[in-house]
């Protein structure tokens, strides 16, 4: 009947928009700036689990005349993921090969020192991780999607990676917890350690005064 296509017609719109709405959502991809002075490095710090796909694009201003831009990624432990010199614009991608925080710096620096200019370096720059970091658009043409079909995509590509985060969160915490338990037993055993040996010294400084005392025939 018409209401009943009506219906159906109006469910499959909320679906598709619930679908572009948790699409938006789960973005991770931001547009940021930095105003740096010559001859300084800003790090920009980024949270990243194992086998994490990584994409940046960056871009500077020209001015001030003279003023140079590099750019360092660097891992937890301070391995160098992405390294680049004397730019102003660029593109960055790598996998992260271990989770913790990595280091995304931007530095300025110049040939001779720059005299008689307050202003400052503009740097634009993009981060996006995840399923945020995947081109949907060449997946769309390789495989023939339709619009629908590469926003179910990038929503399973989401969702899976947020499971993935929440999983991690539980070992995380599992870990914590089990330490937080180990540390508790060994404060307990070391209080009664300390509790045995100043019983033991006191048993000990006892006899020893009655046999001195003994010794002297003064009990």
């Amino acid at each position: 009947s018409p209401s009943c296509f009506a219906s159906h017609l109006s469910t499959d719109a909320m679906k598709v928009a619930l679908l572009v709405a948790a699409a938006i959502f789960f973005s991770h991809a931001g547009a940021m700036y930095i105003l740096a002075n010559p001859r300084e490095s800003n790090c920009v710090y980024e949270d990243h689990s194992l086998d994490t796909l990584v994409k940046g694009e960056f871009k500077s201003t020209k001015e001030p005349a003279g003023v140079m831009l590099s750019i360092e990624v660097l891992s937890p432990s301070g391995h160098k993921m992405y390294s680049k010199k004397d730019v102003q614009t660029g593109k960055f991608s790598y996998t992260t090969v271990e989770e913790g925080t990595h280091s995304i710096c931007f530095i300025t620096s110049t040939k001779h020192p720059v005299v008689g200019t307050t202003q400052k370096k503009r740097i634009y720059f993009t981060i996006a991780a995840g399923a945020a970091a995947n081109d949907y658009k060449e997946l769309a043409k390789v495989e023939h999607l339709d619009p629908v079909a590469v926003e179910l995509r990038r929503m399973e590509d989401s969702l899976a990676e947020l499971l993935n985060d929440v999983t991690e969160m539980k070992v995380r915490e599992m870990r914590h917890r089990d330490t937080n338990e180990s540390t508790n037993t060994r404060v307990v055993v070391f209080s009664l350690f300390s509790m045995s040996v100043m019983i033991g010294v006191g048993v000990w400084q006892v006899m020893y005064l009655k046999s001195y005392f003994k010794a002297k025939k003064l009990a």
